[in-house]
């Protein structure tokens, strides 16, 4: 018995002893993980022989833009990329090129890209493109294009300009200029074509412009506000965002009525249907006059600092004052707390 008390105790020392260790290793062995680190590919962008443009160097700033890239000499790199120009009739050149591993000798690309000569830069950004690919294994957007909108000038005397130029921001070239803002532009499937809003009428209108020829129609005028055009994947429709009219201008007979249907039947720009509506959204007549009471106090107190931030005129604020902002309309039939007069 002496002898079976004395084997469980060893055995029961050997269990605590190996359960300690096992902690301890598991302690040992545990790596939190609180951020991923890539670093970049070194890799080296040889001039390309017979070249007349640098774009070896347009490849290499690409590629080092990414960030998933580093230049360097090639005693240091994992790859290299070289090339060479060669014609290809009717003024244009193609651009051989190559992509070898260098720790291996392998060779990864051997490919070439035809351009006109003022495409050059688009080539390099193909190359740049396919040498992305095939290391990383995904793609990437050198060869696309950006479309921005650049404002000039000091207000009221303002310009618009919209822009579209090279991913890198190379070659821009203005498409379209206004005294009157343009905004969100928007590129097509395709890439032939940019949606975006333009103001040249004084109101929101979205138009759809091809950008080779610069010819463009206009596709929404809707009451309201049209916005933030976005294409369908295959590029046969627009959805945009509409912006309907809560706060409206002075109408005949002092009336105004807004596409977006708040409760009922009722379509009138009026505080009391918003009011009749609280039981919607939870919240009882009590609760939903304080809130309306609040965001009048608060447009009257913001007003002068963001008309000033915007740099209105005294014309500008006073067509807006009571007009597009707190509308005498909307404040018909509501209690005497609601009132902005």
């Amino acid at each position: 018995m002496i002898e079976r008390f004395s084997r469980a105790v060893r055995y029961g020392l050997a269990t605590l002893v190996l359960l300690v260790m096992s902690a301890s290793a598991r302690a040992q062995l545990q790596v939190d993980i609180t951020s991923g680190v890539t670093a970049p590919v070194p890799i080296v962008i040889s001039p390309f022989t017979d070249d007349a443009q640098p774009s070896a160097q347009v490849v290499g700033q690409d590629l080092s833009r990414s960030g998933r890239f580093v230049l360097q000499e090639r005693t240091r790199a994992d790859y290299i990329v070289t090339g060479r120009a060669v014609p290809a009739g009717d003024g244009r050149v193609t651009l051989e090129f190559e992509l070898v591993n260098l720790l291996t000798g392998q060779r990864l690309l051997a490919e070439s890209v035809t351009a006109a000569p003022t495409a050059w830069r688009n080539a390099a950004h193909r190359i740049a493109d396919r040498v992305y690919q095939r290391i990383l294994g995904v793609r990437s957007s050198f060869a696309t294009r950006v479309a921005y909108v650049a404002v000039d000038g000091v207000a009221p005397a303002l310009r618009y300009r919209m822009i579209v130029a090279d991913a890198d921001g190379e070659s821009p070239r203005t498409i379209l200029e206004s005294r009157l803002p343009i905004m969100s532009p928007a590129w097509s499937p395709d890439g032939e074509s940019i949606a975006y809003v333009s103001f040249e009428t004084r109101s929101a209108a979205i138009y759809v412009q091809t950008v080779r020829t610069a010819e463009r129609r206009r596709v929404s005028a809707r009451a309201g506000v049209n916005g933030a055009p976005a294409w369908s994947p295959d590029g046969k429709q627009l959805a945009l965002t509409p912006a309907y009219d809560l706060c409206p201008q002075n109408r005949t007979g002092n009336e105004a009525s807004q596409a977006m249907l708040i409760t009922g039947d009722d379509r009138m720009s009026r505080l009391t249907t918003c009011l009749a509506a609280a039981p919607n959204f939870l919240l009882d007549t009590r609760a939903a006059d304080d809130l309306i009471a609040d965001q009048i106090e608060r447009l009257h107190a913001a007003w002068s600092e963001v008309a000033e931030e915007a740099a209105l005129t005294k014309i500008d604020r006073a067509v807006l004052t009571g007009r597009a902002f707190l509308n005498l309309f909307i404040f018909e039939g509501a209690s005497p707390r609601l009132s902005c007069a």
